[in-house]
């Protein structure tokens, strides 16, 4: 009974039309992206790796391409509403269902030669008509400034640098190895030339409320959302050193990391000198407010002179209680954990009656609200006429933290079908109605509920 209703949700997602894809063809995947109430397409064009689950309504392609040296992947699920179009411009002769090898390679040998494809353009499919921004799809770059100061903001820059590239480009490096001087001309250049710039700003008592790992991917992702912002359009996302900061976003499948990118990707390098200036200018001024500590000097780092001051002088607001010796100094006591517990139980209750309210105005009945088994839960089921709605809620402090569909990945969805289906098998009165997957948006202190949609 469980599987059949599985298969009934997973089935009516699947498109009745889509092209063959093998692993080795070349392929240009368009992808729906919605900014407010309009959409814009993203277009990334490389070689299927790898093919999943071909015949079934979870059916993903890894398609992978090779620019400036880095390999970059993206997973697409080929049922997707997301997913407008997939051209084959390129048919591969490969026979291997799986081409992940080519990961481990470099330069020439990291891509397949040209007697590996038959050339064969495939245009039988139509993109609905929605307002497009008409824009290259480029690559977003983000580094980060000040994760190690004892004082002042964590910063990152993300930036999108035009093509063809103008000759200043090519004098960008590591921001760090750059003299002031360097730095602040290459500063202006980057801010009037770019494509797009975005800043993201993590205060020091923030870094203290939520640990400096949490305050990295809150910046990251306020510094890329305010590129998306500017309406332009990007097909990937280079974040220097290991981390994948953007991790459970929905735009996690569009980012590679590089460990030194600072100093060998060029739109790195930007990013990194956007921030470190911002950062120290801030510095700067604050240092004529609190005078003695010599930020404008070393700009907050834990330096003999600045570790003198603060024991001479004490901290003050800029200084971030929870780094060593601050820490000891001030006893500061990390209580996180169970204050954090409770506090997101209240506010996820409180979401979800703000949700459940919108959507009886809405003609819906509430079903059932926070429906929970050993294996999995349900936020909201409401049902309207003969359709019956799983409805995850999603709440945000505020807009630079990211709607619903950042935090509803491939892995999210597939939880959620579970549920719907779980749901089902105990509810069976429902039998006939239509199962359909929803997310909420809910933002602010007084959870206005911003959003609500299908995702099915």
């Amino acid at each position: 009974m469980s599987f059949s209703i599985l298969k009934q949700i997973g089935d009516a997602q699947k498109k009745k039309a889509v092209v063959d894809v093998r692993s080795g063809d070349t392929v240009k995947v368009t992808q729906k992206i919605k900014e407010g109430d309009k959409f814009r397409f993203q277009v990334f064009e490389g070689v299927v790796i790898r093919v999943d689950r071909k015949e079934s309504h979870t059916a993903r392609i890894v398609v992978r391409k090779v620019t400036s040296g880095v390999g970059v992947e993206k997973s697409y699920l080929i049922h997707s509403p997301l997913v407008e179009k997939i051209e084959i411009t390129k048919r591969s002769k490969v026979r291997r269902n799986n081409l992940s090898y080519l990961r481990e390679r470099s330069g020439k040998s990291a891509r397949l030669s040209s007697k590996d494809f038959d050339r064969l353009a495939v245009n039988d499919v139509t993109v609905p008509e929605v307002e497009v921004v008409e824009a290259p799809a480029e690559e977003v770059s983000a580094d980060e400034v000040g994760r190690g100061p004892l004082a002042g903001p964590l910063v990152v820059g993300a930036v999108i640098l035009p093509e063809p590239k103008p000759e200043w480009v090519f004098e960008l490096r590591d921001s760090k190895k750059l003299s002031f001087k360097k730095r602040e001309s290459l500063n202006d250049l980057i801010m009037n030339g770019a494509l797009a710039v975005g800043l993201g700003w993590v205060t020091s008592a923030e870094i203290d409320e939520v640990g400096i790992s949490e305050a990295l991917r809150l910046a990251t992702r306020m510094a890329v959302e305010e590129v998306q912002n500017k309406k332009v359009a990007f097909s990937q996302i280079v974040i220097d050193g290991k981390i994948n900061f953007l991790k459970g976003t929905a735009l996690e499948k569009y980012v590679s990391t590089v460990v030194k990118a600072d100093d060998l990707i060029k739109e790195v390098s930007a990013a990194s000198i956007v921030a470190k200036v911002a950062r120290d200018r801030y510095m700067i001024k604050i240092a004529e407010k609190y005078s003695g500590y010599g930020f404008e000097k070393h700009v907050g780092y834990g330096t003999v002179k600045h570790i003198s001051a603060i024991r001479e002088l004490g901290i003050c607001k800029e200084h971030r209680k929870s780094f060593e010796p601050i820490r000891s100094m001030v006893g500061f006591s990390d209580s996180r954990s169970a204050s954090v517990v409770k506090n997101t139980t209240a506010i996820g209750k409180r979401g979800e009656e703000a949700v459940c309210e919108y959507l009886r105005k809405q003609g819906h009945e509430i079903v059932a609200q926070n429906f929970k088994t050993k294996f999995c839960e349900i936020d909201i089921v409401s049902s309207r006429g003969n359709k019956l709605y799983f409805t995850e809620v999603k709440y945000r402090k505020d807009a630079l933290h990211g709607g619903g569909l950042m935090v509803v990945d491939s892995k999210k969805l597939s939880q959620m079908k579970f549920a719907a289906g779980v749901f089902l098998k105990f509810k069976k009165k429902f039998a006939d109605y239509d199962p359909l997957l929803a997310v909420a948006n809910v933002e602010g202190e007084d959870f206005t509920v911003k959003d609500w949609f299908e995702i099915n």
